[in-house]
């Protein structure tokens, strides 16, 4: 069922309100909208402040919501173009990594998540990101952040294009093993 239903018109049936529904979903999924942020963003106070942008946009396109489906796939969508917006809006020059290809897949991952397990993987994630050397976090922001190609960052790195492609990959398996380590699974 679409929320088609306007804050100022309740239903006269009994049945439950649309708009009561909808603002049950946005709390439950307060914490874990943070935890994703919280991944793709330095600042907890940026994070908050993308949520809120966030929870702006979510009730203003309420009714294109349909109850029943993912409400959880549905605001990290929205969110992620927000932290997107945000980003450029900000002019983030920072140790931070976005891509939206990663972006998405970090989404799908944490939609099938339990909401404790998220939180604690965005703050290992965030502590994994820190450990990086200066050099590794130059080159993520400069492939990830300021979205540069390969080409574009072997020369303002001077290396082979085919040497970076091999730096970030191993780069994306540290942090990938980072990350596990750090959440108990692994040796």
């Amino acid at each position: 069922m679409l929320m088609s239903h306007s804050l100022h018109a309740l239903p006269d049936d009994g049945s439950p309100d649309p708009s009561e529904e909808f603002v049950a979903l946005l709390t439950q999924h307060q914490r874990v909208l943070l935890a994703f942020l919280l991944g793709l963003v330095p600042k907890r106070e940026d994070a908050e402040e993308i949520r809120q942008r966030t929870n702006v946009v979510l009730w203003r396109k309420r009714e294109d919501f349909t109850l029943g489906t993912s409400f959880r796939s549905w605001a990290f969508t929205v969110a992620r173009w927000e932290a997107r917006g945000f980003l450029r809006e900000k002019g983030r020059k920072s140790w931070l990594v976005y891509d939206d290809e990663v972006a998405g897949l970090l989404a799908d991952r944490l939609a099938s998540l339990p909401v404790p397990a998220i939180g604690d993987r965005a703050i290992a994630l965030r502590k994994c990101l820190g450990g990086l050397s200066k050099d590794h976090r130059k080159l993520l922001v400069a492939r990830y952040d300021e979205g540069l190609s390969f080409q574009e960052c072997a020369e303002r790195f001077g290396r082979s294009e085919g040497g970076l492609r091999v730096t970030l990959h191993r780069l994306k398996i540290a942090l990938r093993r980072c990350v596990v380590k750090r959440m108990g699974g692994g040796s």
